[in-house]
């Protein structure tokens, strides 16, 4: 008996065994999560996890804190003064408040209204080179300390120790206490290294008591946890046993499922309702605390990132798993997934098919698995079916039909498999040999259709396989079908290609085209599935484009018109593999972003992705089916899922959703609050852009949550923003808005509440109304300063138009001036010429008259008259009329007169004339005696100054008329006749002069009061000098 007892304990090991880590009928199903980049980050050992009541998750390692939010990891960092490292434990009050213990003997406060830590250092309550271990808050304020010498109660109101006790009640030595539970507000159960103890707080005292518990004796403990809904206390031993304590305080061994497995050692204890995880060096197991199912991940058998499992915090929804190299996650799932790990099936599923007796059959990419579950339902196996005869493993397609399973491979073809002998035949050995089949569908015991990839449809009619459009001319274009779907009239089916869909016919074996049209879209579509619902409804699956309904009836006409399914925004962009309805009229539809699930009328009651435990969030085409026990499978590329409908919990908690930042131009808004916490901000000028980032805390698939917002006073409509983050804004108006959030988790429950913040966008100073009264005033003196410019500008325009009148006035008398000056000028003019040629033919006259005059006459006395009136005459062509005066150029005079005297002299060519008498106009009244003085001297010094063969014979001839600039009285004009030649004799006075030219210059000087002076050392030099009447 003893012997029969032994094998089938050992059967069942092996079963187990084989089948870890899913035991069918336990509790729950898990799934390690796979992590994303964020959360690989964290490398070192996670000695403690927390989540606060905002969600986060805080993680104590030895290089420091983390806060983990969903979409970042930051490590908390403190004042200059103080930084975490070496976290040892975290623990929340009852206010949910965090508590950390770190730095040896440091125990720190989380205040999330101030996103800051209060500190309190209890090195002088504790022993030299004693540290903290543990730390545990029963009650605001309170917090209970593990130390390696004791324990001791603090309370951080106070600010003191209430008691530090060293020892139990009964004399124990209280070495190295860990595990700190809370049983009460006032109590811990604690491990030591003696064994298992109670501390209490006494009350109206400031004392604890610390009792030993009843199994001090026998337990040697390692880890503990305590269910307060039950009151029960779970404690594992170092020898790999684990009990459970209740009420009467006595051990009762639970199960000793590690000690079975030796160089095991239980490292970590937690429960959480009817569910134990037990934390070991080598793995994790997860019991029932009811039945003792487990289930176990190990190295082997799943992602654990390390198996060495040093802390575990359980939340809603998943379990969070701490390791000595990282931290893992893992989910509670609803579904059973079955894969190459747990399950010995390869992970390609391609097909499932139920056989009459409710085997379910599995088609893969390597081939053909039975599912057999046991009497219990507890065990599952899958078995390989293996034939010699079967040559492609890639099966496609599976359907029943009678005890025949026919097989659909993706290049060989259909064989049929005999489920009573085994035995595997080929349909048709030679021309469809090399079928790649999509679907397969029984019409009939002896009517078949089966869909293929080159062959189009193929015809199955018991006898013989034939290309449909072979009875009626009338088949698919096209070759490539991609599914056959049979309607409620079970003489119907509808037929589909990548671009085509044909309604077939039974009777006759009838092909007709179905006209499609797809509403609000242009886009071509590739169809995948297609499904009719209990009600009728035709609901199209396409590649990439989503899902669309229509509600036609194909009974009236041969047109089907869709609408897209478009509650998501994921599902309206995801291929749509197949779909199923469940008892109750649910839709299940597998797709490249997970399982939906909708109802008739389209509205999406649920999705499910590969955080819940699906195989992925990708899955296989046409891998779906309904067994007749209601479970449905669904396949894809890292195995397949099974569930039952009618056990789904659709309901979602919604995702709370945090702000966890605000980042400005000018400032960081969340430095001294927390961000969640704010419930308005406001912002100036400077800061030009504001950027939100908000997290949904939901981390069963935080890669798939998906976030809208919306600036009421500004933005028109939510916006979309999928699965990021962030939202900026840059350069806002003034005024007065509220910034809203809403997020939805990748169960695709939205968090209508969401995020709601008052935002104020002060104006910059020249927007304010003080700015505005400026700009009024500066308005106001603008318009009086262009009123006085109008009026300036109006009154000058006016005087100017008055001088203008008087300008023409002017203008007028100036002409007629003008006029009188003109003729005037042309008066004098006249006078002018005809002075010239009077004084020219009195020359004349005068020179005929020398020709007849007897040869006694003076000679002397004729030339003398004759040179004065050339002297006349030089002087009226240098004469001119200007400024109403008549004026004369001295320069020009004496230049033509030497020009003359020279010419008609027969020493005139050995004579050089320096004429430096200035270029400028003298009055002609004035002008007119000097002309004859300068003449005289002149014509004396060319005719009689030189010897007929003298050389370098030079006459000068020098003027000063003053400084022109010079004010009244006028300066005197000087005048300077000088030669070089023979010189004036002594014998010759100027006061008594006794020739005709010297008398006539002494004459002409002395009449304009004028003086003259000789100088007679080097040739001769006469100077005279008369008053002047100013320059012209």
């Amino acid at each position: 008996m003893n012997f029969v007892f032994y094998l089938i304990g050992l059967i069942l090991t092996i079963v187990i065994a084989f089948s870890a880590p899913i035991a069918i009928g336990t509790p729950e199903h898990v799934v390690i999560a796979q992590n994303n980049y964020t959360l690989d980050r964290i490398k070192d050992t996670v000695n403690s996890l927390a989540q606060d009541m905002v969600g986060h998750v805080w993680i104590g390692t030895p290089r420091g804190l983390y806060r983990y939010d969903g979409t970042g990891l930051k490590k908390v960092t403190t004042e200059e003064s103080f930084s975490f490292h070496e976290v040892y434990s975290l623990t929340l009050d009852s206010r949910n408040r965090l508590w950390v213990a770190s730095n040896g003997s440091k125990v720190s406060k989380y205040n999330s209204l101030t996103n800051g830590f209060q500190h309190f250092d209890l090195s002088e309550y504790l022993p030299e080179t004693t540290s903290i271990t543990d730390i545990a808050s029963c009650e605001d304020g309170r917090v209970w300390i593990g130390t390696k010498s004791g324990i001791l109660l603090f309370n951080s109101d106070l600010g003191i120790v209430v008691d530090n006790k060293l020892k139990a009640e009964n004399g124990d030595e209280i070495e190295f206490s860990y595990d700190l539970e809370c049983i009460d507000k006032t109590g811990v159960v604690f491990l030591a290294k003696q064994g298992i103890y109670f501390a209490h707080e006494l009350k109206n005292s400031r004392n604890i008591s610390v009792r030993s518990a009843k199994s001090n004796n026998s337990l040697s403990p390692s880890a503990s946890t305590y269910n307060k809904s039950t009151k029960t206390l779970w404690i594992s031993t170092k020898e790999g046993e684990i009990y459970r304590i209740d009420d009467d305080g006595l051990p009762k061994l639970f199960s000793s499922l590690i000690k079975d497995n030796p160089g095991t050692t239980i490292t970590n204890l937690k429960v959480s309702e009817n569910t134990l995880y037990v934390g070991t060096d080598k793995g994790l197991y997860i019991l029932s605390s009811d039945t003792g199912y487990f289930t176990e991940f190990n190295a082997k058998n799943s992602s654990l990132g390390n198996v060495h499992i040093s802390s575990v915090l359980v939340t809603d929804r998943s379990v969070w798993i701490g390791t000595y190299r990282g931290l893992s996650r893992i989910t509670r799932s609803q579904f059973e997934w079955f894969n190459s790990k747990n399950s010995r099936i390869p992970n390609e599923v391609l097909s499932f098919e139920t056989d009459s007796s409710g085997e379910h059959w599995i088609g893969t990419f390597e081939g053909l698995y039975k599912l057999q579950t046991d009497a219990t339902g507890k065990t599952t196996t899958h078995t390989a079916v293996h034939n010699q005869n079967r040559i492609d493993p890639r099966i496609m397609a599976l359907a029943i039909n009678r005890e025949k399973l026919w097989i659909g491979t993706r290049g060989h073809g259909v064989q049929i498999l005999d489920t009573n002998t085994g035995n595997i035949t080929q349909l048709h050995k030679e021309q469809y040999a090399d079928a790649a089949v999509t679907s397969i569908l029984h019409l009939s015991p002896e009517t078949t259709l089966v869909g293929t990839f080159n062959y189009g449809v193929l015809l199955h009619d018991g006898e013989r396989v034939s290309p449909l459009d072979s009875y009626d001319g009338n088949g698919p274009s096209e070759r490539s079908i991609t599914f056959i779907q049979q309607l409620r009239k079970k003489d119907r089916v509808l037929i589909g290609s990548e671009r085509a869909l044909y309604l077939y016919s039974g009777r006759g074996h009838k092909m007709t085209p179905i006209i499609v049209s797809i509403n609000n879209t242009r886009e071509e579509l590739t169809y995948l599935s297609i499904f009719e619902d209990s009600v009728g409804g035709i609901w199209l699956g396409t590649l990439n484009s989503g899902l669309f309904y229509s509600d036609s009836s194909l009974s009236k006409s041969n047109q089907l018109i869709f609408s897209p399914v478009t509650y998501s925004n994921v599902l309206s962009t995801s291929s749509i593999y197949g779909l199923v309805e469940d008892e109750t009229q649910r839709l299940w539809v597998s797709s490249s972003s997970g399982i939906y699930v909708l109802d008739l009328s389209g509205n999406m009651l649920r999705r499910f992705s590969a955080g819940e435990g699906l195989q992925g969030n990708d899955f296989n085409f046409g891998a779906v089916h309904k067994a007749p026990s209601g479970h449905i499978f669904f396949g894809g590329s890292n195995g397949y899922n099974r569930l039952d409908p009618s056990t789904i919990q659709l309901s979602s908690k919604q995702a709370p959703l945090v702000l966890t930042s605000i980042q400005s131009a000018a400032q960081n808004i969340a430095v001294n609050t927390a961000a969640h916490r704010l419930e308005s901000i406001t912002l100036t000028h400077t800061d030009y852009y504001i950027t939100f980032e908000f997290s949904a805390l939901d981390f069963i698939d935080p890669g798939n949550n998906l976030y809208r917002y919306k600036l009421e006073g500004f933005d028109p409509d939510w916006i979309d923003i999928g699965n990021r983050n962030t939202a900026t804004y840059t350069n806002l108006p003034a005024g007065d808005y509220r910034f809203r959030v809403q997020a939805a988790n990748a169960s695709g429950i939205w968090n209508q509440d969401g995020i709601d913040i008052a935002l104020r966008m002060n104006p910059a100073p020249w927007y304010t109304w003080w700015a505005y009264c400026l700009y009024a005033l500066a308005g106001a003196i603008v318009v009086w300063l262009i009123k006085k410019a109008y009026d300036n500008y109006a009154i000058r325009n006016q005087a100017l138009k008055l001088a203008e009148e008087m300008q023409i006035t002017a203008d007028r008398a100036m002409d007629d001036v003008q006029e009188q000056l003109d003729e005037q000028a042309q008066l004098i003019e006249s006078i002018h010429f005809f002075n010239l040629e009077r004084l020219e033919l009195l020359r004349d006259c005068l020179a005929r008259h020398t020709d007849f005059l007897p040869p006694s006459f003076d000679e002397a006395n004729l030339t003398s008259t004759r040179g004065r009136l050339l002297a006349m005459l030089c002087l009226e062509r240098s004469l001119l009329y200007k400024h109403e005066q008549l004026l004369c150029n001295l320069y020009a005079y004496t230049n033509e007169l030497t020009n003359h005297l020279l010419s008609e002299s027969e020493s005139g060519e050995q004579i050089t004339v320096i004429n430096e008498v200035p270029d400028r106009l003298v009055s002609a009244r004035q002008a007119l005696p000097i002309s004859l003085v300068l003449f005289e001297l002149i014509e004396n010094a060319i005719q009689h100054a030189f010897a007929s063969n003298a050389q370098g014979s030079y006459l000068v001839i020098r003027a000063n008329y003053g400084d022109p600039l010079a004010p009244a009285p006028a300066s005197d004009f000087e005048f300077t006749v000088a030669d070089n030649g023979l010189g004036l004799p002594i014998s010759m006075n100027l006061e008594a002069p006794e020739t005709e030219g010297l008398a006539t210059i002494a004459e002409l000087i002395n009449a304009m009061g004028g003086v003259i002076s000789v100088d007679r050392e080097q040739g001769t030099s006469f100077t005279f000098t008369i008053p002047g009447t100013g320059p012209d």
